[in-house]
């Protein structure tokens, strides 16, 4: 639990309160060190915004960040002119920013389709739902990439009006989560070959290791491809 914690809330926040001070001690650079400046910024920002889920807390607080990062971009511009520094950037820096750059580009590649895609509608109708996990990246779906056959799955929630998915952190009871009791709708017709419904309900983070699946809705799918009819098992849950 306590990792947990430090993983879902204490992490992206102190990297974007970390975002929020670099961008603070912006000042003049020498061209190289300006450079490593940036790189770093937008990494830590990127990094923070997009690869940890927010709804734990709340999705607006990224918003709350940027404006203050870019209040302290336009601080300098108003107050006395300083000389530009001279001080080279260390190795530490250049280490720095060249993870942060990596990062960056994986978090754009995981959220990038693969070649061979279909586009089929959302399952749910409601407003406010958000992917606190998803894309084809350890980054941005940490949880289900771990398991090929889970690699591409997702977990969509819906928020609140405080932007959260639950009244609460944790909250002990699943009423209290804001996509509780919705509707789930097929994206494209199908037979309903199997499900289940009567297993126990988990209050989240709990898992049941004995029950992988969980209340869960087979569904068999046919459509046409060219001349080909392919036949796909899809599993909602």
């Amino acid at each position: 639990m306590i990792f947990f914690v430090i993983a879902v809330v204490l992490v992206p926040h102190l990297l974007a309160l970390l975002t929020v001070w670099h961008w603070w001690r912006w000042r003049r650079y020498q061209s190289t060190a300006l450079l490593l400046h940036i790189i770093i910024a937008l990494g830590m920002g990127i990094v923070a915004f997009v690869a940890f889920p927010w709804c734990y807390t709340s999705v607006y607080f990224p918003f709350v960040y940027g404006g203050v990062g870019l209040l302290g971009l336009w601080l300098p511009l108003v107050r006395k002119k300083r000389p530009a520094s001279r001080a080279r950037p260390t190795l530490l820096q250049v280490i720095w920013a060249a993870v942060l750059f990596a990062f960056s580009v994986s978090l754009w590649w995981s959220r990038r389709p693969p070649a061979a895609t279909v586009d089929w509608p959302l399952p749910l109708q409601g407003d406010h739902y958000y992917t606190q996990q998803g894309g084809h990246s350890w980054l941005t779906n940490p949880f289900h990439h771990r398991y090929h056959a889970q690699s591409m799955a997702l977990d969509i929630v819906q928020l609140n009006k405080w932007g959260n998915r639950a009244s609460g952190f944790l909250p002990k009871s699943l009423a209290d989560y804001e996509i509780y009791g919705d509707t789930i709708f097929s994206p494209v017709y199908g037979v309903v070959v199997r499900h289940r419904e009567d297993w126990p309900e988990s209050t989240p983070p709990a898992m049941d290791a004995r029950l992988p699946l969980g209340n869960h809705v087979f569904r068999s799918e046919e459509r046409r491809v060219g001349k080909e009819c392919r036949s796909r098992w899809s599993p909602y849950h």
